[in-house]
């Protein structure tokens, strides 16, 4: 087996065509998007070697420098993959996979910013950036330190210099004799600059703060009864030069409901006032620490490689970093555990910048930036930067009207001028024509510029903020809410009253959430968090849909005229708007002390729309088992007509949870009340009721498809009944 220091010695490549196995490493042809390379390690050195390839010469050397004593290119792979773009910031990814079947290998060709130009031969080969080592090393501070400076100079995000102290937060000094003093201090009405630091919990946390040691803590916290995720962040705020630190474990009594309630409604306050939040983002509990058990730098081979033209690069290998994705992946779960976390969402939000300490390097996250130190990050991750919330929305809506008001001005000009025509030459155009025979008309571009209200950007951002979030994980179901109250409060101006999740000013969009995976044992939260109309009463992530549903769809005749003069449908012009919409009649929602936006004790929402019968079925597949995800329909049946029966209609529908646990679903009436022409809210009834309205609970909801709606003229609302209804 040749080694690495054999590889070095290997004969300068001699100039040659494009090579058959790695197409010297630029795209395979111009429809291609991207270069793909296929080879065993057999023909990868019989091109390097014998055919004196200087790309394939490349791939060999990276390969063999990242051999180890668990393996050999020779003898271990069985074949090789290899990606790469000629455009974009993706460098070369190489794939190796293994005759034993062991899990592939995932490495990075990369090379340094200041050794790469245009001229170089490898285009799929792209500029990295080094991993720094520990994150306490000199390399690896430098680097955050630099992070703040930029963003102290060129952002705008908050400085967090002089902002208001927390009322409990820790406070500790540099020391030399090992352990660092450390005490809960109370700062009332006093200023200062403060890190925060993001966490899971972990099984169980045996230092926290109670009310009968809160007076022990003041005095003074023992340093080896410390967890080691609060000794690494300590240690890393006196890097930073911080000196106060805020960690939710010891600055609220755990023990004390009325304490927890008060701090947790400051919490967001907390976090957008400090000065940084330190993440243990690849930690899965408070004894892991924050810091990498192995840092990354000794895993990085560089070599020499030379052109065909004599020219001489410096190149790198080195195992593929993984970062993590929205949504999250299993994969992404497991190595950034802190990110599945649902108290952690609205923290990276509001948190003017966050250092990310993963399991391979530091990531840094502001208000306008997201990189890592491998710099393979894409900016999209950047999850402060979808949520800039208030700002964001006013400027967005703001920048959208003075666009349509210029459009506006220029429409009125050219309907002056053209239309209406001058005093001088009153000529009269038929404006329709004269629209489409120019094909460009300023009356064409004030259409497409109507504005999207700022109550329509904020609802998209609620939604956004609801779909990433109900999938994350609570060690406390009660917190489903409280855990996104700050953003809550900041959404209020734009939204009005929040309720249970949802708002008044667009709940009949909100009430549109669905469930797009069920698991098969998915069951209703045992313990009430919410009323069955809102996203928060089911444990699982939500999805809205984005399009217009409460517009009604066009009536278009593109086919189905033969089975609408068969008489099976009637062809009836789709129901007006006004006639589908239902109408709120009140709703009321009761929290638990006085923060609107935390734990919800009981809700009802009393609607008057249009109500029809139905049954539920469970979808049987072929290979229906207990793995397989669940599936429902309902079934409308029995319409009837002047010239027969009209068949019945199964629709799909999302269901909130497994409906065929609970065989009262299955073997018993269930109903639509319908949000629009097109989608419904799928209801039980309860042996409740008020006064002058039945009380029913959401069991899922159903869209019916445009080819029924607009080609088979399918109405559900003309057999439907208008009542006033409650839901619970």
């Amino acid at each position: 087996m040749l080694r690495c220091h054999q590889v070095i010695a290997f004969c300068p490549p001699v100039r040659m065509s494009t090579c058959e196995l790695c197409h010297t490493l630029v795209i395979n042809a111009e429809d291609s998007a991207r270069l793909s390379l296929e080879f065993t390690p057999d023909e990868l050195q019989k091109s390097a070697l014998i055919n004196k390839c200087s790309s394939c010469d490349i791939l060999l050397k990276g390969i063999f420098l990242m051999q180890d004593d668990t393996w050999s290119f020779a003898k271990d792979a069985s074949k090789v993959y290899g990606y790469g773009y000629p455009t974009g910031a993706d460098t070369l990814i190489l794939e190796i996979y293994f005759c034993d079947g062991r899990p592939r290998l995932m490495l990075e060709i990369f090379c340094l910013a200041d050794n790469y130009s245009d001229s170089m031969p490898w285009k799929s080969i792209k500029p990295r950036t080094r991993i720094n080592g520990h994150p306490l090393s000199e390399a690896g501070t430098r680097w955050v330190k630099s992070r703040l400076d930029h963003c102290f100079k060129h952002h705008v995000c908050s400085n967090g210099l002089n902002k208001p102290l927390p009322a409990r937060i820790l406070a500790f000094e540099r020391s030399h004799e090992g352990e660092i003093p450390v005490k809960l201090v109370e700062k009332p009405n006093e200023s200062g600059r403060y890190a925060v630091l993001s966490h899971c919990w972990g099984s169980q946390l045996s230092c926290t703060t109670m009310t009968d040691n809160l007076s022990n803590m003041m005095q003074g916290i023992s340093w080896i009864k410390l967890p080691q995720t609060f000794q690494d962040a300590i240690r890393y705020c006196l890097e930073l030069g911080i000196f106060y630190l805020w960690i939710d474990a010891l600055c609220i009594l755990q023990d004390d409901k009325n304490d927890w309630q008060i701090e947790s409604a400051r919490m967001a306050d907390i976090y957008q006032n400090s000065y940084i939040s330190l993440a243990a983002t690849s930690s899965d509990c408070s004894t892991s620490g924050c810091f990498p058990k192995q840092p990354m730098t000794d895993a990085e081979r560089s070599f020499e490689a030379v052109s065909a033209t004599g020219e001489v690069y410096q190149i790198l290998i080195r195992r593929q970093l993984s970062h993590w994705s929205a949504p999250p992946t299993n994969l992404s779960r497991r190595n950034n555990p802190l990110l599945s976390r649902g108290w952690v969402f609205q923290e990276r939000v509001l948190a003017p910048r966050i250092l990310h300490f993963c399991n391979q390097e530091l990531v840094w996250e502001c208000g306008e930036q997201t990189c890592c130190e491998c710099g393979s990050l894409p900016e999209s991750q950047n999850l402060k930067m979808q949520f800039a919330l208030a700002t964001r929305l006013k400027s967005e809506s703001e920048l959208v009207e003075n666009e349509y008001e210029n459009a506006q001005e220029r429409f009125d000009q050219w309907h002056t001028r053209y239309i209406r025509g001058s005093d001088s030459d009153p000529i009269k155009i038929d404006e329709a024509r004269f629209v489409a025979n120019l094909g460009y008309s300023p009356l064409k571009e004030l259409f497409e510029l109507a504005p999207k209200s700022r109550l329509d950007l904020a609802v998209d951002q609620w939604h956004h903020i609801v779909e990433q979030y109900s999938p994350l994980a609570l060690t406390k179901d009660g917190d489903r809410l409280p855990a996104l109250s700050g953003l809550a409060e900041r959404m209020a101006p734009f939204l009005g009253k929040y309720l249970a999740g949802l708002w008044d000013k667009s709940l009949l969009r909100d009430l549109t959430w669905r469930v797009d995976k069920l698991d098969p044992g998915h069951r209703r939260p045992p313990k009430y968090r919410g009323p069955s109309w809102s996203w928060v009463s089911v444990n699982t992530g939500v999805s809205f849909w984005t399009e217009a549903e409460m517009t009604p769809v066009s009536v278009l005749r593109r086919f189905g005229e033969d089975v609408i003069r068969s008489g099976i449908y009637t062809p009836t012009a789709m129901p007006a708007q006004d006639t589908a919409t239902p109408n709120i009649v009140s709703v009321e929602v009761r929290t638990e002390g006085k923060n609107p936006y935390g734990v919800v004790l009981s809700a009802i929402l009393v609607v008057e729309g249009l109500l029809r019968p139905a049954w539920v079925s469970k979808v049987i597949t072929t290979f229906d088992d207990l793995s397989t995800p669940p599936s429902f329909e309902v079934i409308i049946g029995n319409l009837t007509q002047d010239n027969g029966l009209v068949p019945s209609l199964r629709l799909p529908i999302f269901a909130d949870f497994a409906l065929n646990n609970d065989p009262k679903i299955l073997h018993g009436p269930v109903y639509l009340f319908m949000l629009s022409s097109e989608v419904g809210l799928v209801l039980i009834k309860t042996s409740m009721a008020m006064r002058d309205a039945s009380i029913y609970q959401r069991i899922g909801i159903m869209r019916v498809s445009h080819i029924l709606m607009e080609s088979y003229r399918i109405d559900l609302l003309k057999s439907s009944t208008r009542v006033k209804i409650a839901i619970i």
